[in-house]
């Protein structure tokens, strides 16, 4: 049975040193699933995602994007045998982390992951600007592995929620 955390902070020893894919996860397409078939070793196969999705944080009034809502992802992220997901509000404050804080406070003490993959393109922290690289760096010095995932391609075209 999956559980869900809608936070980072206090959660269950049981739930702590997951090997978890970060991203938003906005349709579970098949780069998401690659993302995620990288993350499953012997931990404890986790996602982390956030809720709202941060392009609907940051622009409201846009047109509707996402391929499926929170309730489906739900559901099928059950189905790919995930245990825990961590859909962490997206709000001023996780806007306003830096790419260390980040790190350092969500992702080392408040989730003490002991993996995580994400997508080459993958950027994070105030105003986007740690990479997948910055990333890598941080989590080798907090005690924690990452694995960057190659961006997954269907004939000439990279698929994406945005392609899709």
């Amino acid at each position: 049975m999956m559980q869900v955390y809608k936070h980072w902070h206090n959660i269950p020893a049981e739930a702590r040193g997951a090997s978890v894919a970060m991203g938003n996860f906005d349709g579970v397409h098949l780069g998401h699933q690659a993302v995620i078939d990288l993350a499953r070793r012997d931990e404890r196969l986790g996602i982390l995602t956030f809720e709202p999705h941060p392009r609907e944080y940051f622009s409201p009034a846009a047109a509707p994007f996402r391929l499926m809502n929170t309730e489906a992802r739900a559901n099928r992220l059950a189905k790919l045998g995930v245990q825990s997901l961590f859909e962490l509000p997206f709000d001023q404050a996780m806007s306003s982390f830096t790419p260390e804080n980040f790190t350092r406070d969500v992702l080392a003490d408040g989730l003490g992951i002991a993996h995580v993959v994400v997508g080459a393109d993958f950027c994070f922290g105030a105003g986007r600007k740690g990479t997948a690289a910055d990333l890598r760096a941080m989590g080798q010095a907090l005690g924690f592995d990452v694995t960057i995932a190659d961006l997954i391609r269907h004939g000439d075209r990279e698929v994406s929620s945005t392609a899709i």
